[in-house]
C-alpha cells in the first residue's frame, strides 16, 4: 500500500512544502480528517475483519475495495470533486479528498515495488505483502525519520469522531455509487472506518512484546503470518533490504520493466506528485480554473501505477530470494 504510518508521513511531507494556498488552510483546519483520509480506500478491507467477526460478511466490501483500487480512477476523483462543488459546508469533504489523493500518489509510485519484492498475495506468500508493508512503517518511522515508534502510533493516524465518520461515509457512498454503480449503506462505510482504527490499535506493537506471542499462536493453528503480518513492531528486520537501499534491480510485476530505485526514491517521487495534485485541486476548487485531475491521474490504478494493467506475473520476494 504501503501501510498506514508511511502514508501519513508522506502526506505530512507534502503538506510541509506546500505553499500557503487556500487548500492548505482547509487541510490544517481538519488535520485529523486529512490524516485518516491518507489511508485511502484501504478502510474497505477492514469491514468484519475483527477476529470475532464473520469474515465472509466482509468479502463483498473487500472486493469493492479492490475495485476502487483498480478501476475508474479518473471517474472516482471527478465524481468526488463534483459532489464537493454541489455540497454546502464542504470543507471537511475537501480535507478528506486531499488526504485520499495522497494515498493514491504514494501507491501509484511505490506499490509495484512492494508487490514485486514482497510476493504474490496468494499461496504460501499470501501474507508477505502485509509483512513487507508493516516493516516499511517500522523503518520509515525509526530509521528514516528518526522518530520514536511508541510516540508515532499507527492508530492515531486513522482515528475519527463519530459525527465525522457519518459525514464522510455518506460522501464515500455517493462517490462509489456514481463511479461503480454499487450502493453500500452509510453504516457499512462508517463501521469500516472504525474497524480500521480498532485493528490498528490492536496490531501496534512498538516494543515487540505481542508479536512473538501472536506468532506462536499462529504456528499452533497453522496460520503463519495471518495476523502478525499486519503488526507494526519495534524490532527492525535487518536481514532483508526492505527499502532497497542497495539499489538492486527489481521488476514491475505486470510489465517486467526493470528498475533499481529504492523505496525512498519512489517515496520522494510520490511527494512531488502529491504536491502537483494538491495544487491542481486548489485551482479547480478555488481559482475557478476549468480543468480536471485527469491528466495527472491518467486512470492509473493504485496497485500497478498503470491503466488497464494485465495480471501480475513478476515477483522476486526478499523473503524467498533474499536481497538479490
Amino acid at each position: 500500500m504501503p501501510n498506514i504510518l508511511t502514508h501519513a508521513l508522506m502526506a505530512n511531507d507534502v503538506l510541509q512544502d506546500l505553499e500557503a494556498i487556500k487548500l492548505k488552510e482547509i487541510i490544517l483546519k481538519y488535520p485529523q480528517v486529512f490524516s485518516m483520509a491518507t489511508s485511502g480506500p484501504d478502510f474497505l478491507f477492514y469491514y468484519k475483519a475483527l477476529p470475532m467477526q464473520d469474515a465472509a460478511l466482509g468479502k463483498p466490501i473487500y472486493d469493492l475495495g479492490n475495485k476502487v483500487h483498480t478501476k475508474n480512477i479518473n471517474a472516482f476523483y471527478q465524481n468526488a470533486i463534483n459532489i464537493i462543488k454541489s455540497s454546502e459546508d464542504n470543507e471537511i469533504l475537501i480535507a478528506y479528498l486531499a488526504g485520499h489523493l495522497m494515498h493514491w500518489s504514494l501507491d501509484v509510485k511505490a506499490h509495484p515495488f512492494v508487490f514485486n519484492r514482497s510476493g504474490e498475495i496468494g499461496g504460501k506468500t499470501k501474507y508477505w505483502h502485509y509483512r513487507f508493508e508493516s516493516m516499511i512503517d517500522t523503518i520509515m518511522v525509526q530509521q528514516i525519520k528518526g522518530y520514536r515508534l511508541d510516540a508515532t502510533r499507527t492508530f492515531d493516524c486513522v482515528q475519527s469522531k463519530a459525527e465525522d465518520r457519518e459525514r464522510l461515509a455518506a460522501y464515500y457512498r455517493e462517490i462509489v455509487s456514481r463511479t461503480h454503480q454499487e450502493d453500500v449503506s452509510t453504516d457499512i462505510y462508517a463501521e469500516s472506518m472504525e474497524s480500521m482504527y480498532t485493528l490498528a490499535k490492536w496490531l501496534f506493537d512498538p516494543h515487540t512484546l505481542k508479536f512473538p506471542v501472536i506468532q506462536g499462536i499462529e504456528r499452533i493453528m497453522d496460520l503463519d503470518w495471518k495476523y502478525s503480518s499486519h503488526m507494526v513492531i519495534g524490532e527492525v528486520d535487518t536481514q532483508h533490504d526492505i527499502l532497497n537501499l542497495n539499489h538492486k534491480p527489481w521488476m514491475h510485476p505486470v510489465s517486467g520493466d526493470v528498475s533499481d530505485k529504492s523505496f525512498l526514491d519512489l517515496y520522494h517521487e510520490a511527494v512531488l506528485l502529491g504536491q502537483a495534485v494538491l495544487y491542481r485541486l486548489n485551482d479547480i476548487l478555488y481559482n475557478n480554473k476549468q480543468t480536471t485531475l485527469d491528466d495527472l491521474i491518467r486512470d492509473r490504478s493504485y496497485d500497478t501505477g498503470m491503466k488497464d494493467a494485465g495480471a501480475m506475473r513478476f515477483y522476486a520476494s526478499v523473503y524467498e530470494h533474499g536481497n538479490l
